[in-house]
């Protein structure tokens, strides 16, 4: 359906249902009556089903007439019955009901069937059944689909399942590059982190230090922990590592985790749960401690105080 138009979308209809018939030389209505007769005359039943509605109603501008022929089959021939049972349109929203005349509105009809997002199980259903068929056994761990499913079901993803597929494929191939065998988690967030980046190096250049700071900490419990999520506890064990190597005050971390929450930088389900989706800690890390080091050493070339009264020897 990739650019369908009219013409494009019931030649494809008729050659799906009679690929032995030819399509040429006839127009988008002629293809429409002519599927309508083969499909009386040989018996045959069928339900039409078009995904991606609200995207062709989108990029073309006859596309609506599509729901508008589609939703009147039994009008082509009303002496005749009509074989085909049903038609189904799939759409992401109803916004593209703006775009529609209030005859196709009509009999599409104001009530549509809305399904919610999947669920972390649903997704993960899903992955664990077209990973046996992808991948060699052994490959993806349940940690991986834990991972991936928990990204996918996350509110920027909405339950994408094509995200999650693309995510594991190029993990997949990123896996492959290294030799590692299987798929580990840090590819994923690599992965993740190119595709769905939460951060970037201008993002990080405009936070305040002591944003920075907690950042580290979160990131540091993180590696260390071997977890996507980690407690409240745990970072402020580990922002009192770093105030002891970078000589600083005591460094309160809620206020700033509340800050970069705030930013869509990192996420906060619980004071249990707090962790981030980055390309790749091990990569981050060293970005944050130049920062840190950069800021240190303009403070102690200008006057020695360093960001929020903070002492920097």
């Amino acid at each position: 359906m990739q650019g369908g138009n009219k013409y494009t979308i019931y030649r494809l209809l008729l050659e799906r249902v009679a690929p032995e018939l030819p399509a040429q030389g006839m127009s988008a209505e002629e293809m429409l009556r002519y599927l309508l007769r083969y499909l009386r005359e040989n018996k045959i039943y069928v339900i039409i089903i078009l995904d991606e509605i609200d995207y062709l109603v989108k990029i073309n501008k006859d596309s609506g007439g599509i729901i508008y022929d589609l939703t009147r089959l039994n009008e082509f021939d009303p002496d005749k019955p009509c074989n085909v049972k049903g038609v189904i349109f799939i759409a992401r929203s109803t916004d593209f009901y703006s775009k529609l005349d209030s005859a196709e509105l009509s009999t599409l009809g104001r009530v549509p069937i809305e399904f919610t997002t999947y669920s972390i199980k649903q997704v993960s259903d899903i992955l664990v059944s077209r990973c046996s068929e992808a991948f060699n056994a052994n490959a993806i761990g349940s940690d991986i689909i834990d991972e991936v499913s928990k990204f996918t079901t996350s509110p920027s993803v909405n339950g994408d399942i094509r995200f999650a597929l693309d995510l594991l494929l190029y993990a997949g191939n990123l896996a492959e590059s290294r030799g590692t065998g299987r798929v580990l988690v840090d590819h994923i967030r690599k992965v993740h982190g190119q595709i769905h980046p939460s951060i970037t190096t201008p993002d990080i250049e405009e936070l305040p230090k002591n944003q920075i700071l907690t950042l580290l900490a979160l990131i540091r419990a993180l590696r260390t922990k071997k977890r996507q999520y980690v407690d409240l506890k745990e970072i402020r064990l580990s922002a009192s590592e770093l105030a002891e190597e970078f000589k600083l005050k005591k460094l309160d971390v809620e206020d700033h985790l509340d800050d970069l929450h705030a930013k869509n930088i990192i996420e906060i389900k619980s004071l249990k749960e707090i962790g981030m989706h980055v390309k790749s800690l091990n990569e981050l890390e060293p970005m944050l401690q130049r920062q840190i080091n950069r800021r240190n050493d303009h403070r102690s070339r200008s006057d020695g105080i360093g960001e929020n009264g903070d002492r920097v020897e």
